[in-house]
């Protein structure tokens, strides 16, 4: 049974309390009295606009890296970035032809490095008319001092006989869990 798909990988980051805390060991490493809050202040508001050039700059380049490394049977339909203030979201949004593909999907690296396979731990197994999808959220580095959340979105044209997703409408499911370095488990059933 071959299910087609859309998948959504999404990343939101609150970078404010990692700046604060690079911002004031920067001082305090340098034996200076600690940051006054105004000063703190325009320390966020230039991150802020770095951040919003890096975000506008990326894109692109980061649509173009991605395309170059798919499988066939996966589709990049796009890859956005949002920014309010100190809090940075991405999405990248794919289609796939079947499920079974889900293992087999390899970003290509910004630097040339390994390629990445966000979702090379899920299992797709058809038995039957039963299709059973079971795996762990992609495994990110621990960013100290940063907030966020990781959210995985799965659409497909029916509804799931059954999965652990933490919303579901339909043939659209989401599975969310912090930004933190943990993985957050993915189990969903398809019967024909």
């Amino acid at each position: 049974m071959s299910i087609s798909a859309t998948v959504t990988l999404s990343m939101s980051m609150d970078l404010g309390p990692l700046v604060d805390a690079v911002a004031r060991q920067g001082k305090a490493a340098a034996g200076e009295p600690p940051l006054k809050e105004e000063q703190l202040q325009a320390v966020r508001q230039a991150v802020v606009q770095d951040v919003a050039a890096e975000v506008k700059r990326g894109s692109e380049a980061t649509k173009a890296r991605l395309r170059s490394s798919l499988t066939k049977g996966v589709k990049l339909l796009d890859v956005t970035s949002q920014q309010d203030g100190l809090v940075v979201t991405s999405h990248t949004r794919l289609a796939i032809d079947d499920l079974a593909l889900l293992p087999q999907i390899a970003f290509a690296a910004e630097d040339g490095s390994a390629a990445l396979h966000p979702f090379a731990g899920f299992k797709v197994a058809t038995q039957g008319g039963t299709t059973k999808v079971e795996g762990r959220s992609p495994k990110l580095p621990k960013a100290p001092g940063a907030r966020g959340e990781m959210v995985l979105v799965l659409e497909t044209k029916d509804a799931p006989a059954s999965h652990n997703a933490s919303s579901a409408a339909g043939g659209r499911l989401e599975w969310r869990g912090p930004l933190d370095g943990a993985e957050f488990p993915v189990k969903v059933t398809f019967q024909s």
